[in-house]
């Protein structure tokens, strides 16, 4: 009799904690930057795709920040994507923006952010890290906004392999689990002890 009970009570523990600790993912948006593949010479024009991922969440608006190399590339213009409807840059300095998608109603999924076209001036060959995304400060600097449609003339950077901008996801999932699979991995070693003297 003794030994059913403390099945149940080590049942009872187990979906306890389970679907009161079940640890919550934390949703955030992920951003990449995918440059051309082709080789490019001075003079010709160089699209730049920004893919965003909203990871199951509705958004109205996102930002994101982009530094170009302008000893490489020139500015020429940003075109929105198949995702959010409107787009617009608002330079910061020399070399970089940031860029504001807009979407009424709200976008959930994942597709192209925006296309940014870059004029390649640079001098010699070679290869670099010409373009990259950031994470715009909060509250961003917001000069007065550009639209996509009246495209502003600066120097941009140069071509080159561009990186990715960090990934959120769970935050500390792995510690979290590790902490409730310890508990349970004792937790039934302890049912195992009590039942074995029994």
């Amino acid at each position: 009799m003794k030994k059913r009970k403390l099945i149940r009570l080590f049942i009872l523990s187990f979906f306890f904690i389970y679907f009161f600790y079940n640890p919550q993912r934390i949703f955030g948006l992920t951003f990449d930057l995918i440059g051309p593949e082709r080789e490019l010479v001075r003079g010709q024009e160089a699209k730049f795709t920004i893919n965003v991922n909203t990871e199951n969440k509705e958004y109205d608006k996102v930002e994101v920040g982009m530094r170009y190399d302008t000893q490489f590339l020139q500015f020429l213009n940003i075109v929105p994507g198949n995702t959010f409807s409107s787009v617009t840059y608002s330079p910061l300095d020399s070399g970089r923006f940031i860029i504001t998608g807009t979407n009424n109603p709200p976008f959930k999924g994942s597709g192209v952010l925006a296309y940014v076209t870059f004029k390649i001036i640079a001098s010699a060959p070679g290869s670099a890290q010409v373009c990259a995304l950031f994470a715009p400060q909060t509250p961003s600097p917001q000069p007065s906004p550009q639209t996509t449609q009246s495209p502003q003339t600066t120097q941009s950077p140069p071509l080159i392999s561009p990186t990715q901008l960090p990934k959120s996801g769970e935050a500390s999932s792995m510690n979290k689990n590790f902490l409730f699979g310890s508990f349970l991995f004792g937790l039934g070693g302890l049912g195992f002890i009590i039942l074995k003297k029994m």
